[in-house]
C-alpha cells in the first residue's frame, strides 16, 4: 500500500483504518452469512418449510450467473447447472452420515454458494431486462403446464399411474426412485442395501440414476423429512407427478432454445408463430408420447441436450459462466441418459474448438470444467458390464418416431438456412452440427443393429429422437422465412388486427394440424397422443391398478407373493406388477409379471402349477371376478377370446376360471398357495 507523505512530514493513516474497517465489516459479513446458511435450513425443518430451499437455491444460483441476456436465460441456466451439479454431489450425499436428509443437504449447498460469491466478488443480480418473446415463452410454457397437468390433476393415484403405466419400464423407475429413497444414496453405490428391492439378474441398480436421485431429493424436501417414503404408493405418486413435471421443463427448454436460436430475427411478434409450432410439436406430436410412455430419464436427457444446443449456438459472455454451464449439460445427459453422451460431447468440443483462444485464458475453469464434463462419465463406467454390442440389439416398447412428420420439419428447417447469409452465422451452424451428429449417432446404432440381425431396433428409436429434437428446436430457422411486421405508431386497432391476424392464424395452425393427425397406435379416438391426454383416452382405464393400490395396503409385507387374477390378461399382468414395486417385493414377484404376460403365450393348468413350485415364496391369488378366466386347456391352441366372450376370458369353457384354478392349488399346495377375494 502506498502511504502518502504530507508536507509537514506526518503519515496520513487513514486510509489503512478505514480499509482494515472495510474489510472487517465484509469478514463479519461473510461470518454471518455463513451461519444463516445453517439456521435457515434448521428452522424451516421445524416449521416443516423446508420446500423453500430447493426454489430459494435456484433462485440464488441465477443470481449469480453471469452472462446471459435476459432474467429467463438466467434461470434456465442456473436449472442445468442445479441438476448437474446435484447428480454430481449425490456421490457425497450417498457417503456421508446424513444421506439425503434436507438440513445438511440445503445447508452444505448455501455455504458453497455463498464462499462462490465471495470468492469471484458476484452479488445477486437478475437481469431487468424482459423481450417481448421472453413473454411468449413464459406464455407458452403456462399453456403446456395447464393442457399437461389437467388429467392428472382430476385423477386419484390409480388413475393417474393408469395414464403412464401401459409400459412397464415406469413401474422400474419407481423401484428405483423408492430404493435410493430408502436407503438414503446412490443405488449402484449400496448395492448390497437395495438387494432387497431388486431383481437380482436385472441389473437395475446400474441404471443412470441421475433423476432418481433428484427426485428421491426433493420429495425429501417437499415432505419436510430425514427418512424415505413409510409406503412405496407415496413414492409412486411422487414419481408420476415428477414425471409430468420432467416433461413440462423439457418444453420449456425447447421453447427456451428456439428463443435463443432465432435470435433477433425472431424477436417480438415474429417469434410468436416459431414459438406455436414449438408447443403444438410438443404437445400432440411425438415429444408427449415419451411422457404417456412414462419415459422420464430420456426427457431429462433430451432437455439437457436441448439446452446445450442453445448454450453453444449462443454463448453466455462471461465464459467461466459457458464452460460450467456446458459441462453441467453434459452432467445431465450422462446421470439420465447416455446414450446421447457421444453427440453432445462432439457438440461441446465443436464450440470449445471455435473459441479456444477465449477458452484459454481461464485455465483454472477450463481445468474444473473438463473434470466436471469427465464426471458424466460415471454412469458409463458404473455400468461398464453392460455396455456391450449385444445391449444395442435389446427389442423393447418405445414409440417411434413419425418419419413424415420428422421429414417435413426437416424440409422447413432446410429452407430457412439455406437463405442467403444464414449459415455465415454460428447459431444457425450449430443447428446443422447438432443435427448432424445426432444423425451420426442413429446411423452407428441402425447400421449395427441391420448388420446384426436385419432390422431396427429399440435404442435406435431412441437415437433417432435425439434427430428429433434436434430439428424441433431447428425449426427456429423459419424465423428467417418470415415477413417483418411492423406498425407504424399510432396505428389504429384494425390496422393491428389486420396484420398480425396472419400471424395468429400461423400460430394457431400447428395446433389444428397436429391435434387431428392420425395415429394408428394412438387410442385417442382419430387423433394424436397429445389430443388423447386431453380427453383422458391413453394410457388405462381409471380404475385398472386399482387392485394393485389396494393389494399393497392390505398386504404389506414381503412373506409371500401377491399374484392378480382378478381381471382381464392385461390389467392382471400389470397389477402383479405394480403391485410388487408398491409392496417392496419386486425381485421376488417379476417371474410371476413375466409368466401372466399376455403375448409369452396361452397357459394351462399345468402351466400355473409349474410356477406356483417354482415361486421362491407362499403365493397370494388375488381373485374377484367369478368369470375371468386366462388359462386354456391346451397351450398348444390360440386363446379363443369369442365376441360373447368378456375381455377376462379366454372363451376356452374347457379351462378352469381364475377362482377355479386358484381354489385347486390352493386345495392342493395348503402351505404354499392361498386366495384372497378382492374387497
Amino acid at each position: 500500500m502506498r502511504i502518502r507523505v504530507l508536507p509537514d512530514s506526518t503519515v496520513d493513516t487513514a486510509a489503512p483504518r478505514a480499509t482494515t474497517r472495510l474489510r472487517a465489516r465484509r469478514l463479519s459479513l461473510l461470518v454471518l452469512l455463513l451461519v444463516a446458511c445453517w439456521v435457515i435450513p434448521a428452522v424451516t425443518h421445524v416449521l416443516g418449510l423446508d420446500l423453500v430451499l430447493p426454489i430459494g437455491i435456484l433462485v440464488l444460483v441465477a443470481s449469480l450467473v453471469r452472462g446471459g441476456r435476459t432474467v429467463l436465460d438466467q434461470l434456465v441456466v442456473a436449472a442445468v447447472m442445479v441438476f448437474g451439479v446435484t447428480c454430481l454431489a449425490a456421490v457425497v450425499f450417498t457417503v456421508w452420515p446424513w444421506g439425503l436428509q434436507p438440513t445438511p443437504v440445503a445447508g452444505t449447498a448455501l455455504t458453497a454458494l455463498v464462499l462462490l460469491a465471495a470468492a469471484t466478488s458476484r452479488r445477486p443480480r437478475f437481469d431487468r431486462r424482459f423481450a417481448r418473446a421472453d413473454v411468449f415463452v413464459v406464455a407458452a410454457v403456462a399453456g403446456l403446464v395447464l393442457v399437461t397437468v389437467r388429467q392428472f390433476a382430476l385423477r386419484d393415484l390409480a388413475g393417474r399411474l393408469g395414464l403412464v403405466a401401459a409400459n412397464d419400464d415406469f413401474a422400474r423407475h419407481i423401484l428405483l426412485t423408492d430404493a435410493i429413497g430408502q436407503v438414503g444414496g446412490y443405488a449402484f453405490m449400496r448395492t448390497d442395501q437395495v438387494a432387497r428391492f431388486m431383481d437380482a439378474g436385472y441389473g437395475l441398480e446400474q441404471y443412470p440414476q441421475g433423476w432418481h436421485v433428484t427426485v428421491a431429493l426433493l420429495d425429501r424436501f417437499w415432505r419436510s423429512s430425514g427418512v424415505g417414503n413409510a409406503h412405496a404408493a407415496a413414492t409412486a405418486d411422487t414419481v408420476v407427478w415428477s414425471l409430468v413435471a420432467t416433461f413440462v421443463v423439457f418444453g420449456a427448454a425447447a421453447l427456451w432454445t428456439v428463443r435463443r436460436l432465432a435470435g433477433p430475427e425472431g424477436s417480438g411478434w415474429t417469434s410468436m408463430a416459431v414459438l406455436g409450432a414449438t408447443l403444438a410439436y410438443v404437445f400432440f406430436a411425438d415429444p408427449v408420447r415419451l411422457l404417456v410412455g412414462g419415459f422420464p430419464n430420456e426427457l431429462a436427457g433430451l432437455a439437457g441436450f436441448v439446452v446445450l444446443i442453445g448454450l453453444v449456438a449462443r454463448p453466455l459472455h462471461r465464459t467461466p459462466d459457458q464452460l460450467m454451464a456446458v459441462a453441467c449439460a453434459l452432467v445431465t445427459i450422462g446421470f439420465t441418459y447416455y446414450l446421447f453422451l457421444p453427440s453432445a460431447g462432439l457438440l461441446a468440443l465443436a464450440w470449445l474448438w471455435r473459441c479456444r483462444t477465449r477458452v484459454v485464458r481461464h485455465r483454472l475453469v477450463l481445468l474444473l470444467s473438463i473434470a466436471v464434463a469427465g464426471a458424466a462419465c460415471v454412469p458409463v463406467v458404473v455400468n461398464l458390464g453392460s455396455n456391450v454390442g449385444t445391449k444395442v440389439l435389446l427389442p423393447g416398447a418405445v414409440p417411434a418416431t413419425d418419419r413424415h412428420v420428422l421429414l417435413a420439419l426437416l424440409l422447413a428447417v432446410a429452407a430457412g438456412l439455406l437463405t442467403r447469409r444464414a449459415l455465415r452465422s454460428w447459431a444457425w451452424r450449430t443447428v446443422v452440427i447438432a443435427t448432424a451428429v445426432s444423425v451420426l449417432l442413429t446411423a452407428v446404432v441402425g447400421a449395427y443393429q441391420l448388420a446384426t440381425v436385419g432390422r431396427t431396433l429399440y435404442y435406435y428409436e431412441r437415437a433417432l429422437h435425439l434427430v428429433m429434437v434436434s430439428v424441433m428446436v431447428g425449426i427456429a430457422a423459419t424465423t428467417r422465412l418470415a415477413p417483418r411486421v411492423s406498425l407504424p405508431p399510432g396505428s389504429g386497432w384494425r390496422r393491428r388486427a389486420q396484420t398480425l391476424a396472419p400471424l395468429v392464424a400461423l400460430t394457431l395452425a400447428p395446433f389444428a394440424l397436429f391435434g387431428i393427425v392420425l395415429d394408428p397406435t394412438s387410442p385417442a379416438g382419430g387423433g394424436s397422443y397429445g389430443t388423447g391426454l386431453v380427453r383422458g383416452r391413453v394410457g388405462f382405464d381409471r380404475g385398472t391398478l386399482r387392485s394393485a393400490l389396494w393389494a399393497s395396503h392390505a398386504f404389506p409385507g414381503t412373506d409371500r407373493v401377491v399374484v392378480d387374477l382378478t381381471s382381464t390378461n392385461w390389467a392382471n399382468a400389470y397389477n402383479t406388477l405394480y403391485g410388487s414395486v408398491l409392496r417392496r417385493d419386486y425381485g421376488s414377484t417379476v417371474s410371476w409379471y413375466l409368466f401372466l404376460y399376455p403375448t409369452k403365450g396361452p397357459k394351462t393348468i399345468d402351466d400355473l402349477e409349474r410356477a406356483v413350485l417354482r415361486s421362491t415364496k407362499p403365493v397370494l391369488f388375488l381373485v374377484a371376478d367369478p368369470q375371468a378366466r386366462f388359462l386354456v386347456s391346451d397351450s398348444a391352441q390360440t386363446p379363443l377370446n369369442r365376441v360373447d366372450r368378456p375381455r377376462s376370458d379366454t372363451g376356452d369353457e374347457r379351462a378352469m376360471t381364475n377362482v377355479a384354478a386358484a381354489q385347486y392349488l390352493a386345495g392342493r399346495y395348503p402351505g404354499r398357495v392361498t386366495v384372497q377375494w378382492e374387497r
